[in-house]
């Protein structure tokens, strides 16, 4: 007997399992994304992710970011490799101001400090400090998804320059990576991100208003909505287009 033929209008149904923190993924973008396009997150079959916010092992099984190195220790000596200059600094003889991090993920703790440093901490990262100010004493991050190469958006944020390593935003405003970066950048963004394994995730970059250079201050591999500053209806239109991507990339 011969087989019906499959009807082609009918999409197979889309499917995620989630392989570390569920209660985490639980309110992240990625989840906000799936529910856009569908996708149901399943504890047996489907596409895994690998999901660990707080640096717990990874899975045994291949995954989506299994092997995505997001280790503060790591990321000025990945940046290096990619960009050709320094994002880190020897904290116990670089005279001038340094950046001082801790190694905790989500900690907004950084500390702006006057090198040489003579009291290090090993639990903290030290980096050049980027001037990203803006007008009205303000400074400016920009966030870029990559989901498989960088996503079509990527948001704008500003805040007071007291309020340099706070989660939240004065303001925030949609854009596109063309509008941000050059194409020689958008080219090193790319590379620096399968240089640590990153297949989905944000980043965090700041451009220097003196030398108008980039840099990837952190990879962020468990994203979570941007909640402050940012207008609902650009929010809703971001995840729109980063829900597609994601479908277009893991869930053909």
């Amino acid at each position: 007997m011969a087989r019906p033929r499959e009807d082609a209008s009918i999409a197979r149904p889309l499917t995620v399992r989630v392989l570390g923190n569920v209660d985490h993924f639980r309110g992240s973008t990625l989840a906000s994304m799936l529910e856009r396009i569908g996708c149901t997150v399943t504890d047996r079959g489907g596409v895994p992710i690998a999901w660990l916010p707080r640096g717990e092992t990874p899975p045994q099984e291949p995954s989506i970011n299994r092997d995505a190195d997001a280790d503060k220790r790591h990321l000025a000596d990945h940046f290096f490799r990619v960009f050709r200059y320094p994002l880190g600094v020897d904290q116990d003889y670089y005279s001038g101001k340094i950046v001082q991090k801790s190694l905790r993920n989500g900690a907004h703790d950084g500390q702006v400090l006057q090198g040489p440093v003579s009291n290090a901490s090993h639990n903290a990262v030290y980096q050049h400090l980027i001037d990203n100010r803006t007008f009205g004493n303000r400074i400016v991050d920009l966030r870029v998804p990559f989901i498989g190469g960088i996503a079509p958006v990527c948001w704008i944020k500003c805040r007071p320059i007291e309020n340099r390593f706070a989660a939240q935003s004065e303001w925030a405003r949609l854009t596109t990576p063309d509008e941000l970066f050059s194409s020689e950048e958008q080219s090193l963004i790319t590379r620096f991100c399968e240089e640590v394994r990153l297949e989905y995730g944000e980043l965090d970059v700041l451009r220097d208003v003196q030398c108008d250079s980039i840099y990837i201050v952190d990879v962020n591999p468990t994203p979570y909505p941007l909640t402050h500053g940012i207008d609902p209806h650009e929010w809703s239109r971001a995840v729109q287009q980063m829900a597609v991507r994601f479908q277009e990339v893991f869930l053909p």
